[in-house]
């Protein structure tokens, strides 16, 4: 069996993390891999929960993937297949400011994030944190 190791920066995210981890879970397609999950997260409180949700979720689904927590991404990334990133600066109150702002001015977008000046804006306050992933 192929291995996979799939590592997750910002699992610690309530609102990303769980459905991520749901997925993995449940996924057909990974089920001809032997899937290795690294769970990466600056706040090891977060992280724990997810770590441990995760196991809760692996046990439901009688799922075959490993799954690892690991704060420092740099001792997680070495020997990825796949990187996946979800992380943000405060990202509820910032994300509001991307939305109505460029509206405010006739901008129709569904998301701030995903077009026009509130991306832009978006994308400029990102790469700080994504730079230094990467």
């Amino acid at each position: 069996m192929k291995k996979l190791k799939i590592v997750v920066i910002g699992a610690g995210s309530a609102d990303f993390g769980q459905g991520v981890l749901a997925d993995f879970m449940t996924s057909k397609e990974l089920k001809e891999f032997e899937v290795r999950l690294v769970l990466v997260d600056i706040d090891n409180v977060a992280l724990d929960r997810m770590y441990r949700l995760a196991n809760l979720i692996k046990d439901f689904h009688k799922s075959h993937v490993k799954i690892e927590a690991i704060p420092d991404r740099l001792k997680a990334l070495p020997g990825a297949d796949y990187v996946i990133t979800s992380v943000a600066v405060r990202r509820w109150d910032l994300w509001q400011k991307d939305f109505f702002i460029p509206a405010a001015y006739g901008f129709k977008h569904v998301f701030g994030e995903n077009g026009g000046p509130g991306a832009a804006f978006h994308t400029m306050r990102s790469l700080k944190i994504m730079i230094p992933i990467c």
